[in-house]
């Protein structure tokens, strides 16, 4: 029973980093849209 409620934090911890990944994707694009709008009064 201990293995079996230990496996559903195993597989959040193998989503993670995906979602992670496309939240820092967003977040630089973002970033770089803002630093363009700022350039461009």
């Amino acid at each position: 029973m201990n293995w079996k409620k230990e496996k559903p934090p195993e597989k959040l911890h193998q989503t993670s980093p995906r979602t992670s990944l496309m939240a820092y994707i967003v977040y630089v694009v973002v970033c770089m849209d803002q630093a363009d709008s700022a350039r461009v009064p």
